[in-house]
């Protein structure tokens, strides 16, 4: 938010092309706690950089990459696009500030890029598993059932939701790839006017993801602890409903040669790996 910072940063120090991947952001859970602090962060912040990359643009005679990361959580949860798959043309009104925040930008990123200010893209991320020590974010269950039962320790996780509720995720490789990917390789000219792309992501449900926690654990032979169907207040958790589409259409994504292959079980050893248990 420090915009002096933001203009020092992006200075191109004499390079010929400049690329800015944008990615930080105040999240669901924080960003409904404060909605100063989510405004500030996750739109008037990212305006400033727009501008920022603006000025760049016209210092180096030619738009110049912005890529900012968006969600999923931009839109609307009604019921065409519960029982739909959700994609980059679907109507934007999310139920969490986090989400119109977001989509506002993916607005503005695609009518700067229309006016030639810059060349800008959006990469819309699903939730992207699993985040250890995370509490207080609407895809909490679909971490916490990885996170607080694989380990040496033996919990039980209370989890908030029913077991056959779907979310849409993704895995933090081929997160990073697909940005990497579209912010080096892809042209402008090839995503078209709206400049969002809907990252891979797969739906499951919490059921199947146990199953392979299970089955892993198993494999693998970890201790593991157990999980308890609960109802949210039961549960202690700030997560009450997942108010967020459970299936997307990344086919835009496969079409720009975006790599969207992923497996269950690599995400759940990626994040053993990570933690240093395997």
């Amino acid at each position: 938010t420090d915009n002096s910072k933001m203009k020092q940063i992006l200075t191109p120090n004499g390079a010929e092309k400049l690329t800015c991947f944008h990615i930080a952001a105040v999240m669901s859970g924080p960003s409904e706690r404060n909605f100063d602090l989510g405004m500030r962060v996750n739109l008037k912040a990212a305006m400033d950089i727009l501008e920022i990359m603006r000025s760049v643009s016209a210092k180096l005679g030619a738009p110049q990459t912005y890529l900012f990361t968006s969600t999923d959580y931009v839109t609307c949860f009604n019921d065409y696009n519960i029982k739909h798959p959700c994609h980059e043309e679907s109507f934007r009104l999310s139920a969490v500030s986090y989400g119109v925040q977001k989509a506002c930008v993916e607005l503005l990123v695609s009518d700067y890029s229309r006016k030639g200010f810059i060349d800008g893209r959006t990469l819309r991320l699903s939730c992207v598993i699993v985040k250890p020590g995370v509490f207080d974010v609407l895809s909490y269950p679909y971490h916490g059932i990885v996170s607080q039962t694989l380990g040496g320790d033996h919990k039980v996780f209370h989890c908030p939701l029913k077991p056959e509720q779907r979310f849409a995720c993704s895995y933090i490789q081929n997160c990073v790839d697909c940005l990497v990917m579209l912010g080096e390789d892809v042209k402008g000219s090839a995503i078209g006017t709206n400049r969002t792309i809907q990252a891979p992501a797969i739906s499951y449900s919490l059921e199947e993801i146990w199953k392979a926690v299970q089955q892993v654990a198993t494999d693998m032979k970890l201790p593991l602890g157990t999980v308890k169907w609960v109802t949210p207040e039961e549960s202690g958790s700030t997560v009450k409903e997942i108010n967020t589409c459970p299936r997307v259409d990344y086919s835009k994504a496969k079409n720009l040669g975006l790599p969207h292959s992923f497996e269950l079980r690599e995400v759940i050893l990626d994040y053993l790996k990570s933690q240093g248990m395997v």
